[in-house]
């Protein structure tokens, strides 16, 4: 049976203005869905802003700009009473 995939889409930046990120972040689910991924498909879609740095001690570093997109599979609901 195929599992199902689950996307989260995660937006940081080294400003602290979450609706920032979360425009960035619904920018990458646009583009996501415009080339096939369902729109039941995503788990999250959400901007972190500057709390989740990959450098905190610079939090000017390009790096701290990013989009993380992380893939979950699950496995496909099914009724209780079915065995595969």
């Amino acid at each position: 049976m195929l599992k199902r995939l689950l996307f989260a889409v995660i937006s940081m930046s080294i400003i602290a203005i979450s609706a920032w990120g979360a425009c960035h972040a619904n920018s990458v689910r646009k583009i996501l869905e415009e080339e096939g991924v369902s729109t039941a498909s995503f788990f999250m879609v959400a901007g972190r802003a500057d709390t989740q740095p990959l450098f905190p001690d610079d939090p000017s570093l390009a790096a701290n700009r990013r989009v993380t997109i992380t893939l979950m599979r699950e496995d496909p609901p099914l009724p209780p009473n079915l065995k595969p």
